[in-house]
């Protein structure tokens, strides 16, 4: 109807184009109605948001993808399937972003740091140290003394004339009252913000003290930081599969992958949460 209104209007001119009258202009037929299909995209602000969002739209055009390498959770609800060809302009995607203690640790772990500063960050993760008991760990990164010892020995004079000094260094340290100095420590930590409760994991960290030139300092290095954040991925995989899954047993599994390239580029952006 509006198109056949347009083309009334229209009036051929000498220079075989058409002339719009005065007062009128030509508009795209798509301000005058309403998609067909749902369109959009959602910025879930975690995995229970992101199910929530899916349990609204799914259909058997659903796809679910996860990727570790693109840090990113995506659903495309108008994706293809065997009798449709999807537009792919209908998605919600959860964003992986490790937790603050997981990047506190993790940025700090084989980074020698002064006792002052070792001591205020061991204060402000208290909550995160399993073993040994946190109060002890900061009692040795306050209270911490020590020094080096030289010992000279076996001073032997070579053909030469020079003379051949051998030495023994040892360290002393101690911390306040009968608090032993640790050798490593266990940490329980999350790797992922938004999907907390099935990526807490242990994380395990040698200790390690040095007295130089008169100076303490302290490093803690974790162990296995990789692979931890390979498993907490999986776990995030498989609990949203389980999620999935629990309420339909037909659905197709999540897919490990991201994708490259969507049929048509999105064009509204939203934010769901729980």
């Amino acid at each position: 109807m509006i198109q056949e209104l347009i083309n009334a209007l229209r009036v051929p001119n000498n220079k075989g184009g058409v002339s719009i009258p005065p007062g009128h202009k030509i508009v795209p037929d798509e301000l005058f109605t309403l998609p067909d299909y749902p369109k959009g995209h959602v910025q879930a602000e975690s995995i229970d948001a992101l199910l929530d969002y899916i349990w609204l739209h799914l259909s058997d055009q659903t796809v679910v993808l996860a990727s570790l390498s693109a840090m990113n959770i995506a659903a495309i609800f108008d994706w293809h399937d065997n009798e449709v060809n999807g537009w792919g302009e209908h998605s919600a995607t959860f964003p992986l972003q490790f937790t603050r203690e997981w990047q506190d640790w993790t940025r700090i772990s084989g980074q020698p740091l002064t006792q002052q500063k070792f001591a205020e960050f061991i204060e402000e993760h208290l909550d995160d140290i399993m073993e040994p008991k946190a109060a002890d760990v900061l009692t040795v990164a306050t209270s911490l003394s020590g020094m080096r010892k030289v010992s000279f020995t076996n001073a032997v004079r070579l053909q030469n004339g020079d003379t051949s000094l051998c030495w023994e260094e040892t360290t002393d340290a101690k911390a306040a009252g009968d608090v032993r100095v640790p050798s490593g420590l266990k940490l329980r930590i999350p790797v992922f913000k938004g999907a907390e409760e099935s990526t807490t994991f242990e994380v395990s960290g040698l200790f390690r003290y040095r007295i130089q030139e008169g100076k303490l300092s302290f490093e803690v290095k974790l162990l296995h930081c990789d692979n931890i954040a390979e498993l907490a991925f999986d776990e995030v995989v498989k609990s949203l599969t389980a999620s999935l899954r629990a309420k339909n047993k037909s659905l197709p599994p999540v897919i490990r992958g991201s994708i490259r390239t969507l049929p048509r580029p999105l064009i509204e952006s939203h934010i769901y949460t729980a």
